[in-house]
C-alpha cells in the first residue's frame, strides 16, 4: 500500500511538469556548411560560469545548485545541474559542432575521465574571473583558477594515458576548441559597491584590471596547450531582472548606466584579444557578442519570437531562484529568462543561432593549431 502511494504521488509530480517546448529547434540549422564539413576539432573544453554550467556545482557542499525540477524540464526532464530549463548555450555550439555535449568534470568517475577525449566542462555557477567573487555571492564554486588547475589534471593524468606521444597530444589540445565565458559575476559585485568604500577603482580602470587578469589566465591556458580559443564577451547586465532587483533599480527598464559600465570591458575585449594573437601567432581568438544579443532581444523581444522579457517562466523563491518541484510556465519557449537570472533554452538557442556564424566555424575549424 505504501509503494502505491509513493508510485501515485510520482505521477502526479510528473503531472505537473507536463509542460510543453513550442518551438521545434531546427538543430540541424546549427550544422555547419560545406567548408566545415572536414572539421578538425577534435574536443570542446568549457570554462564559465552560470550561462553554461552542466553540473559541477552538484558535488560542492556549499555551491549554489540546481539539481531539482522544473531546472532540465526541457532537458528530458532531468535536473542535470544546468541553470535552465533545457539546453545551454555551450550544449547548442556543441550541436553546432558535431560533438557530443560536454559533460561535467566533478560528474565523472576517474575510469570515464580517462576515456574521454571529445571535450570536458569546468563551469561553475558562481564563479568569476576574479578567484574570490564566488565565495562574495553565492558560496563555494569553481574560480576560473580552479578550472583550469582541473584541466591541468585532466591533461597531465588522463589525456596522456590516451595519447602516448607528446606530440599526439599537443595536436589533439591545439586542434580542440576552448570555450570560456565569465565577467557577469565579477560586474554585478562591483556594481553592487560601486558608492561603498569597498569600491577603489573607477569603471575604466576596472575594466582594464580585469581584462588584465582574464588574459593572465588565456595564457595559462595558452601554457597547457591551448590554441583554439572562442571568448564570450559580458552580457547586458543592466537588463537582467534579478540584478535590477538586489540592486534596488527601478524594475522593468535596463538600467543604461550598468550597461555602460559593463560595455567599457567589452569595446576593449575584441583589440586585446588580437593583441594576444600578435604576441601567439599560432593561436587563434574569437570573441561572441552576448552583450549585443542579450541589449537587442530586450529592446526587440518581437525580432526573436519572445514576448516576456521581464518575468520568471518558473515560480520563485526567496533567493530567485526556481522553488524545488513548482511547475513553471508552459509557454517557455516566449520567456526570455526561466528564472530571474538565467536566460531560458530558447534564448541559448537564438544565440547561438544568430552569433556563432558558419565563416567563424570555419575559421576555427581549418586553422591549424601549431607548437
Amino acid at each position: 500500500m505504501r509503494t502505491l502511494f509513493f508510485l501515485l504521488l510520482f505521477s502526479f509530480n510528473l503531472e505537473l511538469f507536463h509542460g510543453y517546448s513550442t518551438i521545434e529547434y531546427e538543430e540541424h540549422s546549427l550544422s555547419s556548411d560545406e567548408c566545415c564539413k572536414t572539421s578538425n576539432l577534435p574536443a570542446l573544453y568549457v570554462f564559465g560560469d552560470s550561462l553554461i554550467e552542466c553540473g559541477n556545482n552538484k558535488h560542492l557542499p556549499k555551491a549554489g545548485r540546481v539539481d531539482f525540477l522544473p531546472y532540465g524540464i526541457d532537458f528530458n526532464r532531468i535536473p542535470t545541474g544546468r541553470v535552465t530549463n533545457g539546453k545551454t548555450v555551450v550544449d547548442f555550439i556543441a550541436l553546432k559542432l558535431g560533438l557530443p555535449f560536454a559533460p561535467a568534470y566533478l560528474t565523472l568517475l576517474e575510469f570515464q575521465r580517462r576515456k574521454i577525449s571529445t571535450g570536458i566542462s569546468y563551469a561553475s555557477a558562481g564563479s568569476g574571473i576574479l578567484p574570490d567573487i564566488g565565495g562574495a555571492r553565492v558560496g563555494a564554486c569553481l574560480s576560473f583558477d580552479d578550472q583550469m588547475d582541473l584541466f591541468q589534471s585532466t591533461v597531465e593524468n588522463d589525456l596522456s594515458k590516451q595519447f602516448k606521444q607528446q606530440r599526439e597530444l599537443n595536436e589533439h589540445l591545439s586542434n580542440s576548441l576552448f570555450f570560456i565565458s565569465f565577467g557577469v559575476n565579477d560586474y554585478s559585485n562591483y556594481v553592487k559597491h560601486l558608492n561603498d568604500t569597498k569600491c577603489h577603482r573607477s569603471p575604466e580602470d576596472f575594466a582594464e584590471f580585469l581584462l588584465n587578469k582574464f588574459g593572465t589566465r588565456l595564457k595559462r591556458l595558452y601554457n597547457l596547450g591551448a590554441r583554439k580559443f572562442l571568448v564570450n564577451n559580458v552580457a547586458a547586465i543592466g537588463c537582467i531582472p534579478g540584478f535590477i532587483k538586489r540592486w534596488k533599480y527601478q524594475f522593468g527598464n535596463c538600467v543604461d548606466s550598468v550597461n555602460h559600465i559593463v560595455n567599457l570591458y567589452n569595446e576593449r575585449l575584441p583589440g586585446y584579444l588580437q593583441n594576444l594573437q600578435s604576441q601567439y601567432p599560432e593561436t587563434t581568438f574569437m570573441h561572441m557578442e552576448f552583450f549585443k544579443f542579450f541589449l537587442d532581444i530586450n529592446i526587440n523581444p518581437q525580432k526573436y519570437g519572445i514576448t516576456n522579457t521581464t518575468n520568471a517562466c518558473c515560480v520563485l523563491g526567496e533567493d530567485l531562484g526556481c522553488i524545488p518541484n513548482e511547475a513553471p510556465c508552459e509557454d517557455r519557449d516566449k520567456h526570455l529568462y526561466f528564472d530571474i537570472n538565467h536566460p531560458s533554452q530558447v534564448a541559448n538557442y537564438l544565440f547561438v543561432k544568430q552569433y556563432l556564424s558558419d565563416s567563424m566555424i570555419c575559421k576555427l575549424s581549418n586553422v591549424t593549431g601549431l607548437w
